[in-house]
């Protein structure tokens, strides 16, 4: 109890009682609009991807009704079938920088 880390930790302790470390009412708001903010960040990230999607599940919808109808041209029904693809690759994309964003 006599060495040097006892010492400085002594010192450490009287430091901090003679300053100890306040939180003031400003402060804490602060802190409470930066949370709020990232939970706001996170509504809107998740409003996206809801609606990228739904926008997804629409056009599946299309493809699943029209395919198979021989009455509309071949490129008619690819064309379903590229539009779900784009669909699902600007989900993917709204995804990974949703999850890179935390």
């Amino acid at each position: 109890l006599d060495g040097e880390r006892f010492l400085n930790m002594l010192d450490a302790i009287d430091e901090l009682l003679a300053a100890p470390p306040v939180h003031t009412r400003a402060e804490e708001e602060e802190e409470d609009e930066e949370a709020n903010e990232g939970e706001t960040d996170k509504k809107i990230l998740m409003e996206h991807l809801e609606k990228a999607f739904k926008k997804v599940r629409k056009r599946d919808a299309k493809v699943a009704e029209h395919y198979h109808d021989t009455d509309l041209p071949l490129h008619k029904r690819e064309d379903y079938v590229h539009d779900v693809r784009k669909a699902v690759k600007k989900l993917r994309y709204a995804t990974a920088a949703a999850e890179a964003a935390g």
